[in-house]
């Protein structure tokens, strides 16, 4: 059900979009034992796999999607195929950490540029040691993961560190990083 025939408010006002008479209805027809599954608002599911949910009751939990059923590739979950980590950032009051620094560091509203080739501001190794920060080889895709810029998607053409802002998926022969990256 998306609407209960009243708004978000405080108030509860009334409004115009209402699910439960469909529901209803189908609920019923289901009840008369009429076939109900080509509804696009229906998701039926057996007690056993509500059951296997802990009894949460979000549809989404119980789609049988059938992506990839007719595709030539093998399909996979992203965990399955690749790492990821995120990032870090030294201590900005410590200035030894970024004086003189020779180590790309990507801050997380640099995401949005896309390919990266550069970084605005630089790490040194003591700050690369005293941190959480790490270094990602070329071809980590970089998604923002909070923020201002949160859900960007870069490409690292560099090898970079980053802030923990960031979490990078680190490229192998197992994925086209470049795919990834426009997917």
């Amino acid at each position: 059900m998306n609407n209960d025939g009243f708004d978000l408010g405080a108030q509860r006002i009334e409004i115009k979009k209402n699910d439960i008479p469909d529901i209803i209805n189908i609920v019923t027809s289901y009840q008369n034992g009429k076939d109900i599954s080509d509804n696009s608002l229906v998701t039926i599911a057996s007690k056993e796999k509500i059951s296997e949910q802990d009894y949460i009751l979000v549809g989404e939990r119980y789609v049988i999607s059938d992506i990839g059923a007719n595709s030539q590739w093998d399909i996979f979950k992203l965990g399955e195929v690749c790492n990821t980590a995120s990032g870090g950032t030294p201590k900005s009051t410590e200035e030894r950490y970024y004086l003189n620094g020779t180590i790309n560091w990507l801050k997380s509203g640099e995401v949005q540029n896309g390919f990266i080739y550069y970084t605005e501001q630089k790490i040194t190794e003591e700050g690369l040691d005293n941190s959480s920060a790490k270094i990602f080889p070329v071809n980590t895709v970089l998604i923002a993961m909070y923020g201002a810029t949160v859900g960007q998607v870069g490409l690292l053409k560099i090898e970079s560190s980053t802030n923990q802002a960031i979490c990078g998926i680190l490229p192998n022969e197992r994925f086209v990083p470049e795919f990834l990256y426009y997917l």
